[in-house]
């Protein structure tokens, strides 16, 4: 059981570009999932204590329509979750432009930086 556990760690890949994000389990039989930015509402993550130590856990990528996909023993789920975030916040917000929480405010000041050309 043990040594499954293993190849299962060892054998997951994932891949987050500027469109989608790739994930791949397994090694005799691969599962691949595929699901654009727009698609995805939250990525949860679950960790128990031993997997926080060692640097494994289980990520559900929640979609749009209750879709709810889970994948265990991925490599550092925390660090897969946070560039999810980054690449979600560029591409709502691109480079160079100032972005607030609210998005109507954003919205007003990208309008207003436009007009003037001012670089934040």
């Amino acid at each position: 059981m043990f040594i499954a556990l293993l190849i299962a760690y060892w054998t997951s890949e994932s891949a987050i570009t500027n469109k989608r994000i790739m994930i791949k389990t397994g090694f005799i039989s691969p599962n691949t999932f595929e699901m654009s930015h727009s698609k995805i509402e939250s990525i949860n993550v679950i960790q128990s204590v031993p997997g926080r130590i060692l640097g494994y856990g289980t990520i559900v990528v929640m979609g749009t329509g209750s879709t709810r996909d889970p994948f265990v023993f991925i490599r550092d789920p925390l660090e897969f979750r946070r560039k999810f975030l980054e690449f979600r916040a560029e591409i709502s917000c691109p480079s160079g432009w100032f972005c607030s929480l609210n998005n109507v405010t954003g919205t007003i000041l990208q309008r207003f930086l436009l007009i003037f050309r001012f670089s934040p």
